[in-house]
């Protein structure tokens, strides 16, 4: 999250901030509570969970996956909110304002989720890596359980620092936080946001995947039940940012656009990790020191992004340009801070293509539980050239 030089937040700033993260935790509680009730009902009664795909509608020949819709609205919603930018009035009415905070946070996390579980289906099985069971309880998981966890690990071991290095408490989670001066106050910031906040995140919010590790089908399976570990706890999160920009939620948006990513990436290839270190058999060599470099790479992917901000501290002109420069695009201005989120998104999205590219193409059909594989063409027409052998009288043919 970029931290700005701009002035602390107002009252009504963060009353509307709870309120949004009050919504947001309520959502996740409820109705993911909801889903995974009706799933585990279900699961007791024995039935089958329906695998999870991602749709796409058939233009001619071509066809156009969802992720690209969600992208489409969610450029809407962004133009939407840059038209009603610092309108008070608009912001006064709640429930419309939290509706639009809750779109700008959902719509990106499902355009990379969604294009995540399409690349790594592999095209060749007709079958899906997943099912919406396992989704349902990886995305409340995040909302929830993760967020707790996260939150209390944090907030332990964010005052055990302050402590060691003699520093007063000041607010990390609002955006509009300036930079601190004191040398101390940065050392502490940097150890929070760069060193704590990477390691407990990418520990705690694949924790659903983890738990069910063993009955993981796949390396698909198992990133993208962490991925949706990754925007359960994106969600929650982003709402609460969003909400703290008020009437100009749309500048906080904009700069939470890569959340998605970010959290979602990230808890995928932790959740890769634990799958390739737990699973003899998933890689024909390197396999332990693969599944570490997995969860290695979660960890410090988010501590570059969190640490990003030292680049404000540099000398000038560097520091004070990032500090506070601005962009202006049309009649709109954009921190120059930006330029360095920017760079690192186009960097992890390259990343993102390249490793969910790999395991469409390398991962073994998937099979789903209680489903086994169906038998490939050579095995099939083995069986009906056993079946159709005549056999001598007297002698017993093989059981259909």
């Amino acid at each position: 999250m970029p931290y700005s030089s701009a002035a602390q937040t107002t009252r009504p700033e963060q009353i509307f901030g709870s309120i949004t993260m009050f919504t947001a935790l309520s959502i996740a509680g409820l109705g993911g509570g909801t889903f995974s009730l009706y799933h585990s009902i279900r699961a007791l009664l024995r039935k089958k969970s329906w695998e999870f795909k991602v749709p796409s509608i058939k233009i001619g020949t071509f066809k156009l996956p969802w992720f690209v819709i969600f992208l489409a609205l969610y450029i809407v919603m962004i133009a939407i909110g840059l038209m009603i930018r610092g309108n008070q009035q608009v912001a006064q009415t709640t429930w419309l304002t939290v509706l639009m905070i809750g779109l700008a946070g959902l719509l990106p996390a499902l355009t990379i989720f969604t294009l995540g579980a399409w690349r790594v289906h592999n095209k060749k099985d007709e079958h899906w890596s997943t099912t919406w069971r396992r989704i349902a309880v990886a995305i409340t998981s995040g909302a929830t359980s993760a967020i707790l966890f996260a939150m209390i690990f944090e907030l332990v071991l964010g005052l055990v620092i302050q402590a060691g290095l003699h520093v007063n408490s000041f607010q990390l989670d609002d955006p509009n936080m300036p930079i601190p001066n004191d040398m101390r106050a940065i050392i502490y910031l940097f150890l929070v946001v760069a060193v704590v906040a990477p390691f407990v995140e990418e520990g705690v919010k694949p924790l659903a995947v983890v738990a069910m590790i063993g009955r993981i089908n796949s390396a698909s399976e198992a990133f993208l039940l962490g991925m949706a570990c990754g925007i359960g706890f994106d969600l929650v999160e982003t709402s609460g940012y969003i909400g703290m920009g008020y009437s100009n939620w749309v500048d906080v948006a904009i700069q939470r656009s890569s959340a998605g990513l970010l959290h979602s990436f990230g808890a995928g290839m932790s959740a890769l990790g634990w799958y390739y270190l737990t699973h003899s058999k998933s890689l024909p060599r390197r396999r332990i020191l693969i599944g570490l470099g997995c969860g290695a790479y979660a960890v410090l992917q988010h501590a570059i992004w969190n640490g990003s901000f030292v680049f404000q501290l540099l000398p000038a002109p560097i520091g004070p340009y990032f500090d506070k420069g601005i962009i202006t695009i049309g009649s709109y201005p954009i921190p120059s801070i930006l330029i360095i989120y920017a760079i690192e998104t186009a960097l992890m999205v390259i990343f993102f293509l390249f490793v969910t590219g790999k395991l469409g193409r390398n991962s073994n059909r998937d099979q789903l539980p209680g489903k086994a594989p169906k038998p490939t063409d050579e095995e099939r027409q083995t069986k009906e050239v056993v079946y159709s052998t005549p056999y001598p009288q007297g002698q017993p043919q093989p059981a259909r």
